[in-house]
């Protein structure tokens, strides 16, 4: 499976800690959106724009649940 066909949006309001996990994934040959809080995420299309969503559960606004 090619891993830059997946798409995973990576939704953490700390922002030092943002781009250690796109580092991660982009180092896997994942295609890594980051999003500083949920509601951010779902003004971008939500969900259904990615094959996976990482979350941080507790934010300010837009909870991760």
């Amino acid at each position: 499976m090619n891993n830059q066909n997946i798409r995973i949006a990576v939704i953490e309001d700390d922002p030092q800690l943002r781009p250690v996990l796109a580092r991660i994934l982009v180092t896997g040959g994942y295609e890594a959106e980051l999003f500083p809080s949920g509601s951010r995420f779902l003004d971008s299309g939500g969900p259904g724009s990615f094959d996976i969503v990482i979350t941080d559960f507790q934010m300010e606004g837009a909870s991760g649940m």
